[in-house]
């Protein structure tokens, strides 16, 4: 089952609301900026986080009912629909560019397309997110994508190597600001909105953070990295 535009439709056409990433918007507040990009953003549950905590975002994706039912939600947003590989953005138009679970449904020339697009759109920052290839979820997710049960389409997963390798074959000069993991419990998305909104608290919380920031090479089900622009 390979990713298409009409994949991710009938995806997003049947999908609920879940909640916001807390570890992405933790370390996109860090970054002190305003103008942000999310490209291939879903359902643009981040987007929405982001502008109630002041930022001016730009939410995109392929998927024209992405699209249309992120409009119906907050039509004050600005959306576009387009192709990570071709974004229609200026140089240097946003302080950060940023995707979550796009680039592992691209082959290599793909990734290397839109590396290429989130660094000419952005002015300082861009913050890449993946599934974690050391996780148990990648071994659950292998056996799904075997018996075409993924709905997800195909996927491939990283170690944190690979991804600074090949972010840094489309500019060497980039700095690493910071690295997270994200998702600890290989669960559908709806259960691990519960499990985070009523199990992940207080001191809890705190504690979880800590670790996603020092434990982003293994057991987290995906991990991010911030890099910076040197010029």
């Amino acid at each position: 089952m390979k990713s298409s535009k009409l994949m991710w439709n009938e995806v997003w056409a049947n999908s609920k609301i879940i909640a916001p990433h807390e570890i992405v918007l933790q370390q996109i507040k860090k970054l002190q900026i305003n103008h942000v990009l999310e490209i291939g953003a879903g359902s643009g549950v981040d987007v929405e986080a982001l502008v109630k905590m002041g930022y001016d975002v730009t939410f995109t994706d392929l998927s024209e009912v992405a699209i249309e039912k992120f409009k119906d939600r907050n039509p004050n947003i600005k959306a576009k629909e387009c192709d990570a590989r071709n974004l229609p953005f200026k140089n240097n138009s946003f302080d950060l560019v940023y995707c979550l679970g796009l680039l592992e449904h691209f082959g290599e020339s793909d990734r290397q397309k839109i590396i290429k697009e989130m660094l000419r759109v952005s002015k300082r920052y861009i913050l890449i997110d993946v599934p974690q290839r050391y996780s148990l979820l990648t071994i659950i997710k292998k056996i799904l994508m075997f018996f075409r049960m993924w709905k997800y389409g195909d996927e491939i997963e990283f170690s944190h190597f690979q991804l600074i390798n090949e972010v840094k074959r489309v500019d060497k000069n980039l700095k690493i600001c910071s690295m997270y993991g994200r998702g600890i419990l290989p669960l559908p998305r709806n259960f691990r909105s519960i499990f985070y909104e009523y199990i992940v608290k207080g001191k809890i919380k705190d504690v979880y953070f800590k670790l996603q920031e020092k434990m982003y090479w293994c057991w987290f089900n995906c991990f991010g990295i911030i890099f910076e622009k040197r010029y």
